[in-house]
């Protein structure tokens, strides 16, 4: 009987060492450096007084706006939690046509030197993951599943376009949920396993 639940055991946390088995978490901390950049070199952020630090102020109805239409976007260091990139939520604004219809992901362990309003290369990027968005509805939340298969220190997030193809673009939240990269997870796994065979010897 003991040798049954010590395969229960096993098989239980060998299925807990997954990244599916634990819950997301938010990875942007309203503190956190951002730096606001435009892939095509003919953006500006902070139109109208909407600066980027609105993008993840915790506010739902705040609301960065930068000065290009197509691939505006963002780098950031997050510092609430680390791991593999599982999804993201984004905010829409009001702004119709500057409301964000698709978008791209990439991630970097080098030092952050891009500048604000740069187009964000000085550093080496990795793509990870890209996708499009329905046309949202006013102040709308969309979760959105990223397929991440190695975790970063940074982040580049681009908008490649736009719903009408505006002059500017405009997203009123965006954060980065993580959950643990597959070693740690199965570390976490092991231990708990480690434990279970003291506790029963």
């Amino acid at each position: 009987m003991m040798k049954k639940h010590l395969a229960y055991s096993i098989s239980s946390l060998c299925m807990a060492a997954t990244p599916l088995a634990y819950a997301a978490t938010p990875m942007i901390s309203t503190t956190d450096f951002v730096v606001a950049i435009d892939a095509d070199g003919n953006g500006s952020i902070g139109l109208w007084g909407n600066e980027l630090s609105f993008l993840t102020d915790g506010i739902e109805n705040n609301k960065a706006i930068w000065g290009g239409a197509s691939n505006s976007g963002f780098i950031v260091t997050p510092t609430l939690a680390s791991g593999l990139v599982a999804s993201f939520d984004i905010r829409s604004a009001d702004h119709g046509p500057r409301d964000v219809t698709s978008w791209a992901i990439y991630g970097t362990n080098d030092a952050i030197t891009s500048t604000s309003n740069s187009t964000g290369t000085d550093e080496n990027w990795t793509f990870i993951d890209s996708g499009t968005l329905a046309d949202p509805a006013p102040w709308t939340t969309t979760s959105v599943a990223v397929d991440a298969s190695e975790a970063y220190t940074s982040y580049k997030v681009l908008f490649p376009t736009t719903v009408g193809e505006d002059t500017e673009t405009a997203v009123a939240e965006f954060q980065l949920y993580a959950v643990p990269e597959p070693s740690s997870a199965a570390l976490l796994g092991f231990g708990g396993l480690a434990l279970i065979l003291r506790r029963r010897k």
